[in-house]
């Protein structure tokens, strides 16, 4: 059985960007079954990020069998927070997924410090529509 996500804790930005190499210290390999069942980075506080807008990034460095090392982000946003109503104010759902996305790697950016990058848009997890995305 898996361990249940880290629980919610807002922290300022400032924070969340000092602890980001935390992060990526660790490298997940993909090919081993315990990623994919009870040691996934969600479960790892080190890799959530979690702001006071409802957004939340999960971060992790991993080793795919076929893209190699990858940067995986993904994110999802707490029900009835500011981002939360602001993302469904957007009107059409792609419109609202496409906002999201967009909040999304801009926080990244943000986080990592980095602007000049190539996100690859994996799609949306089933039955959560959380977004994932490798960045190399």
């Amino acid at each position: 059985m898996s361990e249940p996500m880290v629980p919610a804790h807002p922290e300022p930005g400032d924070t969340l960007r000092a602890r980001y190499v935390a992060a990526l210290a660790r490298v997940y390999d993909l090919t081993h079954p315990a990623v994919t069942t009870t040691d996934r980075p969600g479960q790892k506080p080190e890799h959530v990020f979690d702001w006071d807008d409802g957004l939340r990034l999960i971060v992790s460095r991993e080793l795919d069998p076929i893209a190699g090392e990858v940067l995986h982000l993904s994110a999802s946003v707490t029900p009835r927070s500011t981002l939360y109503f602001g993302i469904i104010d957007r009107g059409t759902p792609t419109a609202a997924q496409q906002h999201f996305c967009n909040v999304a790697l801009q926080r990244w950016s943000w986080l990592a410090q980095r602007e000049d990058f190539q996100a690859e848009f994996l799609g949306f997890s089933e039955g959560k529509g959380v977004p994932h995305w490798w960045i190399r």
